[in-house]
C-alpha cells in the first residue's frame, strides 16, 4: 500500500505539491485568528491598564483589603484574635491569582488616641488626636528630610516616632519634643510617652509603595513595625491594654505579566473572595481596580475573533475551493488508473484507504508547518502600520497556544473531507464505466447553455 502510495504522489507531484501548499495555508490562515486575537488583546490589555495609570493616578494591579477592627468588638482581645483570622487569610489571597506579586506591605494602627507636650507649652491645651502606625518595610521607602528616624526600641519608656511635614503643622508638633500619649475616653490616663524624631517623606515619588501617597498620615505617628506588634497588637502587652483598631493590606500585582487566558480565572477568584468579604462587610472592605477592565475585556475578546472571522472567511472559503479543485483534478488524472486497479480486484474500500493515507500524511506534514507559518504572519502583522508599511516598534506578544491547533485540528478535518469526497465518487467505478464516460459525449453545463456567466459580468460591469 505505501509503495503505490508513493507512486501515486510522485506521479502528480506538482498538484500534490500545490494541495500541500494550499493545506499549509489554510491552516496558517486558521491557527493565527486565535494567536493575533489573543495577542491584540494582550497589547491592549496593558496599553489600557498602563493609561488607567496615568489618567487616574493609581495603580490598577493594587489588591488592598482594610479590617476596621474597632467595629468588630470592643474588646481588645476579640480585636486581636479577629485581626489573626483575617491576616491569616487575607495573606492568602495573592497566590490564589496566580499572578505575580512585585511589592507587598501591611500597616497595623491605633487610633483614638491624645498627644499633649510633656512640657506644657500652651495657656489652654490643644486637643491632638493621631494615631500610631506601624508599616512594613517602612525604612527602605520613606526618606528623612529633617531629624533621623526612628530607633526599633524604645528608649527607656519613650516611643520614637516619625511624621510628614503637613501632620506636623496640622497638629502644631515640634522635632525631638515628648508627648504623653493618652486614650480619649480616659484623658487622666497615661498610656505611654512619644518623642517626634524625623519627619519624613517619600523617597522615590513613582514607588508605588506609597499607594495612596502621603494623604493618609496627616494625623499619623509612623513607628518601628515590630516594635508596634509587641506594644499594641500582643496579648502580653505591657499597657495593660489591646489598642490594635484597623489593619490595612496592599499587594501589588505585576499587571504586565497578566495572560489574556488568565482573565477568567482572575475575576473567578476575585468573585469567591468577594462573597467571603461581604459576610463581613461592616468590617472588611476589598478593592481590586483592575477588575473592570478585566470584565471589559472579555466582551471585547469576542467582539474581536467575530471581526477577525468576518474578515478571514472570504480567504478562508477561496482555499477551500481551490484545494477541493485540485484535490478533483488529482482524482481526475487518475481515474483510469483506479479503473484498471479495480478491474484487477481491488476492493472499493483499498481505493479510498490510499486516498485516506495520502490525505492523512498531507494532513499531517499541515499540522507541523500551519502553525509555527500562522505565529510568524502574526508577528508581521504586528510590526506593520498599514499595507507594506512596516514600523519600528515591539511586536505584538504572540505565542502558539492550545487554541491554535485547536482550530488547526477543525480545518485539517475539512480538508480530508473535501480530499475524500471526489476519491469516494471515484472509487466507485469500474473500468465499463470510465471507458463509457470518456466516448459519452458531454453537455454544457447550465451556466454556459443559457449565457448566465454572460449575464453575470454585465451586472457586474
Amino acid at each position: 500500500m505505501l509503495v503505490i502510495l508513493a507512486r501515486k504522489i510522485l506521479n502528480n507531484k506538482w498538484m500534490v505539491l500545490s494541495l500541500l501548499i494550499g493545506s499549509i495555508l489554510t491552516v496558517a490562515m486558521v491557527s493565527s485568528v486565535p494567536i493575533y486575537t489573543n495577542g491584540v488583546l494582550q497589547r491592549m490589555l496593558v496599553k489600557d491598564l498602563e493609561s488607567y495609570q496615568q489618567s487616574y493616578g493609581g495603580f490598577p494591579g493594587r489588591l488592598s483589603a482594610k479590617a476596621k477592627l474597632q467595629y468588630y468588638s470592643n474588646e481588645g482581645n476579640e480585636r486581636l484574635n479577629a485581626y489573626a483570622w483575617f491576616n491569616d487569610k487575607i495573606e492568602n489571597l495573592p497566590r490564589a491569582f496566580n499572578v505575580p506579586v512585585i511589592l507587598a506591605n501591611k500597616t497595623l494602627v491605633a487610633d483614638n488616641l491624645l498627644a499633649e507636650p510633656e512640657v506644657q507649652r500652651e495657656e489652654v491645651p490643644k486637643t491632638r488626636f493621631f494615631k500610631f502606625e506601624g508599616v512594613t518595610d517602612f525604612e527602605n521607602h520613606a526618606e528623612i528630610t529633617h531629624g533621623r528616624m526612628f530607633s526599633s526600641d524604645m528608649d527607656g519608656d519613650i516611643i520614637e516616632a516619625v511624621v510628614t511635614e503637613r501632620a506636623l503643622n496640622k497638629l502644631d508638633l515640634r522635632l525631638n519634643e515628648v508627648y504623653f500619649v493618652k486614650d480619649f475616653l480616659r484623658d487622666d490616663y497615661v498610656i505611654c510617652r512619644v518623642k517626634i524624631v524625623g519627619i519624613f517623606n517619600m523617597k522615590d515619588l513613582s514607588d508605588i509603595y506609597w499607594f495612596d501617597g502621603l494623604w493618609n498620615y496627616d494625623e499619623s505617628f509612623v513607628m518601628d513595625y515590630s516594635l508596634f506588634n509587641k506594644l499594641f497588637a500582643s496579648s502580653s502587652t505591657e499597657f495593660g491594654n489591646i489598642y490594635l483598631t484597623e489593619a490595612r493590606w496592599n499587594y501589588g500585582f505585576d499587571y504586565h505579566k497578566i495572560k489574556i487566558e488568565q482573565i477568567d480565572g482572575i475575576l473567578s477568584q476575585y468573585n469567591e473572595e468577594l462573597r467571603w468579604v461581604k459576610k463581613y462587610a461592616a468590617v472588611l472592605d476589598l478593592k481590586f481596580p483592575i477588575i473592570p477592565v478585566l470584565e471589559e475585556y472579555q466582551e471585547r475578546e469576542e467582539r474581536l475573533s467575530i471581526t477577525l472571522w468576518v474578515l478571514q472567511v472570504p480567504i478562508l472559503l477561496m482555499l477551500a475551493f481551490y484545494m477541493f479543485m485540485v484535490a478533483q483534478l488529482i482524482i481526475k488524472n487518475e481515474e483510469n488508473e483506479i479503473a484498471v486497479i479495480k478491474s484487477r480486484g481491488a476492493s472499493n474500500f483499498q481505493v479510498f484507504i490510499s486516498y485516506l493515507l495520502e490525505s492523512l500524511m498531507l494532513a499531517g506534514i499541515s499540522f507541523l508547518i500551519g502553525p509555527p507559518l500562522g505565529l510568524s504572519i502574526c508577528r508581521v502583522l504586528g510590526l506593520s502600520n498599514g499595507f507594506l508599511e512596516f514600523v519600528q516598534r515591539t511586536s505584538l506578544p504572540v505565542k502558539l497556544s492550545l487554541g491554535a491547533y485547536i482550530y488547526s485540528f477543525l480545518a485539517l478535518i475539512l480538508f480530508i473531507v473535501s480530499m475524500l469526497m471526489p476519491a469516494y465518487l471515484s472509487s466507485r467505478t469500474s473500468i465499463v464505466l470510465y471507458k463509457q464516460e470518456k466516448v459519452r459525449k458531454k453537455k454544457n453545463p447550465v451556466w454556459k447553455r443559457f449565457f448566465i456567466d454572460i449575464l453575470l459580468i454585465g451586472i457586474s460591469l
